[in-house]
């Protein structure tokens, strides 16, 4: 889609005025960049004129596209199978360290339901307890 000068200085223009209130400068730079990329990748067929006006970030007259089918938990969990982190049996305990390692800190009880999904999908098979070791998952 191409922007003619006119629409592109308006576009400008709105998002000036849209962080007209942040006092920090650095801050005011940044909510710049994003309300301005915002504006510009827009569909014009898809907002209301009156709507960008009031809110530009409403996400009831948008079409937003997800990016992951899951969030969370499971897609983090979906990222440890693709990266062949349980070829050998993992337990609860390692996964939780190896998620807190990438900055998502989570309980046992987090991802129950996900590890339940993840082995009806095949993608992970729960060991049983074995001479007092606790539960393990593996890839299938």
């Amino acid at each position: 889609m191409k922007i003619d000068q006119n629409d592109f200085a308006q576009q400008i223009s709105r998002a000036e005025k849209s962080v007209v209130n942040v006092k920090e400068e650095r801050l005011r730079e940044i909510a710049f960049g994003k309300v301005l990329d915002h504006l510009l990748n827009a569909s014009t067929s898809v907002l209301d004129q009156s709507e960008t006006r009031t809110n530009p970030f409403s996400r009831s007259k948008l079409k937003v596209e997800k990016k992951n089918k899951f969030s969370g938990p499971r897609a983090w969990l979906n990222e440890l199978v693709q990266e062949n982190f349980f070829l050998q049996p993992k337990s609860m305990k390692e996964m939780l360290t190896e998620l807190k390692c990438r900055s998502h800190h989570l309980k046992a009880p987090d991802l129950t339901l996900s590890l339940q999904n993840l082995c009806e999908e095949k993608k992970l098979r729960r060991l049983p307890k074995i001479k007092g070791k606790r539960l393990q998952w593996v890839n299938w």
